[in-house]
C-alpha cells in the first residue's frame, strides 16, 4: 500500500521542535514504511534536513509564498483598525480558518502527492485543504486526522461539504471521533478512533536519565524537596493559573515542595469557538489571555521560591524532566482532545493529576491509573496533589499502573495498529 501523509504547514520533519503533531507523523511513519510504501509532504524549513535520515522518504514544500500572505493580513488588519491583539478575530475567520489558510503549500503538496500516486493520503486538522486534494488525487482515498475538535467547532455547512469528499475520519480520542459522528451523523460511519501514543523506550524511568535527573535537582536546587510538574503551553485554557492558586494551598501544608513550569506563555487562540460563537467558557478564557503572563507572575510572585518557570524545554529533554517530578500535573479547564504529555509522564511511571474533561477521562481511571479533578476546582486539585504527597504507597502503585496502562495501550505500535485498520478495512 502507498501511504502519503501531509504534515501541517508549519511543521518539518524529523521533528526538532517537539510538535506533537510532528511527532504524530513522524512515529507512524517510521512504523508504517517497514511493511508499505510511504512518503511524508512537510514544510521546508531552514536546517530541517537531517543529514542521513533514511527511515522514510520526505518531500519538502516551500511555505514561503503562504507566509507573505498571512504577513499581509496582518497588515491589512492593522491599517483598518481590525486588530485585536488576542484573537486576531479577522485573521483567524478569513484566513486561518477558511480557505486562503497555506493554499499555496496545499496546491503544491496535493500535485506532488499526485505524482506519488497513493492509496491513502492523511491529512492533519485542516479540514480546508480537502477540496484541493481531491481535485489533484480523484483515485487515491482521504483520511482526515484530527487532532482537535475544529470540526465540531468550526461553521458546519463549510464543514459538511468538505467531508463529502473524506473517506475516512480520525480523531485523537473517543470523545473527538464521537464529537463528529454526532454533528455530522450522515458521517458518523466514517469517523474512528486512533488514539496518540508515546515512545515508552524513550520515556521511562530507566537508568539511562538517573545522572540527568541528579543534574536537573542540582541546577534547579531540588535537593529535599518535592517537585510538581506541568509541561506545555502556559494559556488560560490550560488551566496553570488553577494550578499556581492550588499550590498556595499545598505549600501551606507542605513547603518543602516546589513547581516546575516548562513552557512559554502562549495566546493562539486554541478553538473557532473565540471566533464563531459567543460562549460564555471561552469569553472567560479571552479575558484571561489579554494578560496571562502577567496574571501568572503575579501568581507566581506569591509562591516566591516554590515556583520554577523553566521556559521552553525541548521534547528530547523531557524523559529527565518526568522522571524528576513526584508529580505531574494537567490541570485543562477545556475540553483537552487527548493530552500526549500525560501518556509521557505515565510512561515514564511518574503519578499523574488532570481533569474530567475532553479525552482525557479514555486514559487515565480516576484513583487507578491517576486523579481526576473538576474543572477549576482549585480546592480538589489542591486537595489531590496532597493526597498524594501524603500517601507514598499509593502515589508509587499510581505511578506503576499508569505505566503499565501505557505500555499496553498507548504505544506507537498500537496507534500504527489502529490507524493500518481503519486503511485496510
Amino acid at each position: 500500500m502507498k501511504i502519503a501523509f501531509v504534515a501541517q504547514p508549519f511543521d518539518a520533519l524529523p521533528s526538532r521542535s517537539g510538535s506533537s503533531l510532528a511527532i504524530w507523523v513522524d512515529e507512524l511513519a517510521r512504523r508504517l514504511s517497514a511493511q508499505h510504501e510511504v512518503r511524508v509532504f512537510c514544510a521546508e524549513v531552514p536546517d530541517s534536513e537531517e543529514k542521513g535520515f533514511d527511515a522514510y522518504d520526505i518531500e519538502r514544500i516551500s511555505t514561503r509564498f503562504d507566509e507573505n500572505i498571512e504577513a499581509g493580513v496582518g497588515i491589512v488588519e492593522r491599517r483598518l483598525g481590525w486588530v485585536d491583539q488576542v484573537n486576531r478575530a479577522f485573521y483567524h475567520r478569513h484566513y486561518y480558518y477558511s480557505w486562503p489558510c497555506y493554499f499555496k503549500y496545499a496546491n503544491s503538496v496535493a500535485r506532488s502527492v499526485s505524482r506519488f500516486q497513493p492509496d491513502w493520503v492523511i491529512l492533519l486538522n485542516f479540514s480546508q485543504f480537502v477540496p484541493t486534494f481531491r481535485f489533484w488525487n480523484k483515485n487515491a482515498k482521504i483520511f482526515l486526522m484530527m487532532q482537535c475538535d475544529w470540526l465540531v467547532e468550526m461553521p458546519s455547512d463549510s464543514t459538511r461539504q468538505r467531508l463529502s469528499s473524506v473517506n475516512a475520519i480520525g480523531g485523537c480520542s473517543q470523545y473527538i471521533a464521537d464529537g463528529a459522528g454526532k454533528r455530522f451523523p450522515e458521517y458518523a460511519s466514517k469517523c474512528h478512533t486512533v488514539y496518540n501514543a508515546s515512545d515508552t523506550e524513550r520515556f521511562n524511568a530507566s537508568d539511562s536519565v538517573a545522572d540527568e535527573v541528579e543534574h536537573l535537582r542540582g541546577q534547579y536546587h531540588l535537593h529535599g524537596k518535592r517537585v510538581i510538574l506541568f509541561v506545555g503551553r502556559m494559556a488560560p485554557e490550560k488551566g496553570v493559573h488553577t494550578l499556581l492558586q492550588a499550590m498556595a494551598e499545598v505549600i501551606k501544608k507542605h513547603p518543602n515542595t516546589v513547581l516546575l513550569l516548562a513552557g512559554n506563555v502562549s495566546r493562539q487562540p486554541p478553538s473557532p469557538k473565540w471566533i464563531f460563537e459567543a460562549d460564555a467558557e471561552f469569553e472567560h478564557f479571552a479575558t484571561l489571555n489579554h494578560n496571562y503572563g502577567t496574571v501568572l507572575e503575579d501568581l507566581g510572585k506569591e509562591l516566591g521560591e516554590s515556583v520554577r518557570v523553566l521556559g521552553h524545554v525541548n521534547h528530547y529533554e523531557l524523559p529527565s524532566l518526568y522522571s524528576l517530578a513526584d508529580i505531574f500535573v494537567h490541570p485543562a479547564v477545556w475540553n483537552e482532545p487527548f493530552g500526549m504529555i500525560l501518556t509521557e509522564a505515565m510512561a515514564c511511571g511518574t503519578p499523574v493529576i488532570s481533569t474530567k474533561s475532553g479525552g482525557i477521562p479514555e486514559i487515565i481511571e480516576d484513583g487507578v491509573t491517576g486523579l481526576l479533578v473538576g474543572r477549576g476546582e482549585v480546592g480538589e486539585l489542591a486537595n489531590a496533589i496532597t493526597q498524594l504527597l501524603e500517601n507514598d504507597e499509593f502515589r508509587e502503585q499510581i505511578g506503576q499502573r499508569s505505566q503499565n496502562l501505557v505500555r499496553d495501550r498507548f504505544t506507537w505500535e498500537k496507534t500504527a495498529g489502529m490507524l493500518l485498520d481503519v486503511l485496510e478495512d
